[in-house]
C-alpha cells in the first residue's frame, strides 16, 4: 500500500540510511497510529537493500521495569563479539544481560562505552542502524545506555532511528537525534488514502469516517471496516473508536483463535512458538500455528519469521 502525504519525511530517512554517520539519528514523535511504525518499516527495507546491517529493539511495556531488557533485544545477535571487549567493558555488558555469574550492578557508564564499543566494531565491516521503537516504555537503563550511545556515535558509520509517543518522555529527546513530529495528515491525502481503502465507501459514512479519523492514518485504515459503530453520530474519543474497532473485530472470530490472541497479548514477548504452546495448555489440547490463521486474516495480527505482533 503506498503511504500518503509523507514524502518529506521519506527522504530525511532516506538521507540517513544513504549517509549513516552523517549525524546520529532522528527520533520519529507522534500519537498511536500516525504512521511512526510505518515509516519504521520503510527504513527498514531501504536499509537492508542498501546492505546496511540493522538491530532492532522496542519498548515493552510489561518489561519497563527488567533492567536492561531492552539492550539485551538490542545487542543480543552481537553475543558472539563480545570476546573482543576491553576487560572492564565486557564484564559490565556480560553482567547487565544477564551472561555472567557477576551480581554487582554495573555502572551505565561502562555499559554504555561497552555497547559503544560493540557497534562501532561492527560498523567497520558494513554500517549499522539502530531501530528502537516505543521507547517511552524501554526500561530506564536500556534508554539512558541508547541515548549515550547517540551522543557519540558521530564519527562512526552508526545511526539510531527511534519512535517516541507525543507526550512522554525519554532519555533520547535529550540525545542529539533529529526531531521528526508526525501530525495528522493533510486533508487530501487523508481523502487519497481512505479512497484507497474503502472506495466503496457510502459518501455519508466518508464523511463520518473522515470527522472521526481527524488525519490520523491507523483511523482512516480501521475505521471503515466499523461502519456500523459510525451510524451513531455521539462523539466518542478516537482512541475508544479504535478500540472498538479492533475488539468487535476479534468478537468474531472462532473460539481458538480468541484465546490464542490473548494469549500473544499477555504474553511478554513475541515468539509464536510460546503463544501456540500456551495456548494448547489454556484450550487443553494441542494447537497449531493454523490457529492464528483467522486472526491474521482479519488484519489484527502480523506474523514473521517466528514472531506474532499486534498490528
Amino acid at each position: 500500500m503506498p503511504l500518503f502525504g509523507r514524502d518529506t519525511e521519506l527522504k530525511d530517512l532516506a538521507a540517513l540510511v544513504d549517509g549513516p554517520g552523517d549525524r546520529s539519528g532522528i527520533l520519529i514523535e507522534g500519537e498511536p497510529g500516525i504512521g511512526k511504525s510505518t515509516l519504521v518499516e520503510q527504513t527498514v527495507a531501504a536499509a537492508a537493500t542498501a546492505g546496511l546491517r540493522v538491530l532492532r529493539t522496542a519498548g515493552v511495556e510489561a518489561e519497563r521495569n527488567l533492567v536492561f531488557a531492552g539492550l539485551h533485544r538490542l545487542l543480543y545477535p552481537l553475543r558472539r563479539e563480545f570476546d573482543a571487549l576491553p576487560a572492564r567493558q565486557f564484564e559490565a555488558l556480560a553482567t547487565a544481560l544477564g551472561m555472567s555469574d557477576g551480581t554487582d550492578e554495573p555502572s551505565i557508564h561502562l555499559v554504555g562505552l561497552a555497547a559503544l564499543t560493540l557497534l562501532a566494531d561492527s560498523a567497520a565491516d558494513r554500517a549499522v542502524l539502530v531501530v528502537a521503537e516505543d521507547v517511552h516504555w524501554l526500561d530506564m537503563a536500556s534508554a539512558e545506555v541508547l541515548a549515550f550511545v547517540a551522543r557519540r556515535i558521530d564519527s562512526e558509520p552508526v545511526t539510531v532511528l527511534a519512535t517516541v509517543r507525543s507526550a512522554t518522555t525519554s532519555p533520547l529527546h535529550a540525545a542529539g537525534l533529529g526531531a521528526m513530529r508526525l501530525g495528522p495528515l493533510p486533508d487530501d491525502d487523508a481523502q487519497a488514502l481512505l479512497d484507497s481503502i474503502a472506495p466503496e465507501l457510502p459518501a455519508p459514512l466518508r464523511h463520518r469516517v473522515l470527522a472521526e479519523s481527524r488525519g490520523n492514518p491507523l483511523a482512516l485504515t480501521e475505521l471503515p471496516t466499523a461502519v456500523v459503530d459510525l451510524t451513531d453520530t455521539a462523539p466518542v474519543a478516537l482512541t475508544e473508536r479504535l478500540e472498538q474497532a479492533f475488539s468487535a473485530r476479534g468478537a468474531t472470530l472462532p473460539g481458538p483463535t480468541q484465546s490464542a490472541l490473548l494469549v500473544a497479548a499477555l504474553n511478554d514477548g513475541d515468539s509464536v512458538t510460546e503463544t501456540i504452546t500456551a495456548t494448547g495448555i489454556l484450550l487443553g489440547h494441542a494447537a497449531l500455528p493454523e490457529v492464528l490463521v483467522p486472526a491474521v486474516a482479519a488484519r489484527l495480527i502480523d506474523i514473521g519469521s517466528g514472531t506474532v505482533t499486534f498490528r
